[in-house]
C-alpha cells in the first residue's frame, strides 16, 4: 500500500501547503499513516493523531533508514531561461546534488531575479518526489569570483568546457566532497576557463555534442555520482 511523502521541519505536525495537500486534496484523516522527513536526513513513518484547522499532529511511530550519498556534490550553475532553471532544479535534486549556487558568468544573457522562494519549493516538492531525505542548500546569486573564493572548501573542483580533452568519466576516486561549474548556453569565457584553472579547477567534457547549459548540469553530476558509487 503506498504512503504518500510530506516535508516538516520539526516532524511533529504538518502545516501551510502540506496540510492542505493532506487534507484537502489527498483527504487523509485521524489514524492514517504517512511518510514525513524534515530535509535534514531523518524521516519517519508517522500516525495522525490529531487535526486541527490549520495543521496535523503527528506521532511517530518507525525512523527510516538514511538512504543519502555520504559525499557531497555542489553545483554552481549559470542563471539560464526561468523554464531551463526550474527543470535543472528540479531534476538537479532527483540525482542527489545537496547544494546549489545559482552564478552569473559573463555570457549569461538573463537578467538574475529574486526567485529563491519559488525556487526552494521546486526543490521541496522534487527532495519528496524522489525520496531525498537532505533538501540542498539553496545558495544567493554569487558571481564567478565569489564561487571561487568559496571553492576552498572543496576537495576536487570541476567546471564544464567545450574545449576540454578530459571526460569526466575520468574522475573516478570518491571524494568527500565536489563543486561543479556549469556556463550559460554559450560555455564559459576563454578568461573565465583561465581564471578557473589558475585556482585549482579541472576542466571536463561531456563528450562530443552540445549540450544545453541544464543538460549539461544534470549529466555532469549524475555521471559523477554513478562514478562515486562504483
Amino acid at each position: 500500500m503506498r504512503i504518500d511523502r510530506f516535508y516538516s521541519s520539526d516532524l511533529e505536525s504538518i502545516k501551510d501547503d502540506e496540510f492542505y495537500h493532506l487534507v484537502k486534496v489527498l483527504r487523509y484523516g485521524l489514524g492514517q499513516k504517512v511518510l514525513v522527513f524534515d530535509g535534514n536526513g531523518n524521516e519517519y513513518v508517522c500516525e495522525i493523531v490529531e487535526i486541527e484547522k490549520n495543521s496535523a499532529k503527528l506521532r511517530k511511530i518507525e525512523k527510516l533508514e538514511n538512504r543519502e550519498y555520504d559525499f557531497n556534490i555542489a553545483i554552481a550553475q549559470s542563471i539560464i531561461k526561468k523554464e531551463s532553471f526550474e527543470f535543472f532544479l528540479e531534476k538537479i535534486v532527483e540525482v542527489g546534488i545537496k547544494e546549489i549556487f545559482p552564478i552569473i558568468t559573463e555570457f549569461s544573457v538573463v537578467k538574475p531575479r529574486d526567485l529563491k522562494e519559488r525556487w526552494q519549493k521546486i526543490i521541496i516538492n522534487a527532495c519528496k518526489q524522489s525520496g531525498r531525505q537532505i533538501i540542498p542548500k539553496l545558495n544567493n546569486i554569487k558571481t564567478l569570483r565569489q564561487i571561487i573564493d568559496i571553492s576552498e572548501n572543496y576537495e576536487l573542483k570541476l567546471f564544464g568546457s567545450l574545449n576540454s580533452k578530459r571526460n569526466i568519466l575520468e574522475y573516478k576516486k570518491k571524494v568527500s566532497s565536489t563543486l561543479i561549474i556549469i556556463g550559460p548556453e554559450g560555455g564559459l569565457s576563454v578568461n573565465e576557463e583561465k581564471i578557473l584553472k589558475e585556482n585549482g579547477f579541472y576542466d571536463f567534457s561531456l563528450g562530443n555534442f552540445i549540450l544545453r547549459s541544464e543538460t549539461a548540469a544534470i549529466v555532469s553530476t549524475s555521471s559523477l555520482i554513478l562514478n562515486f558509487l562504483k
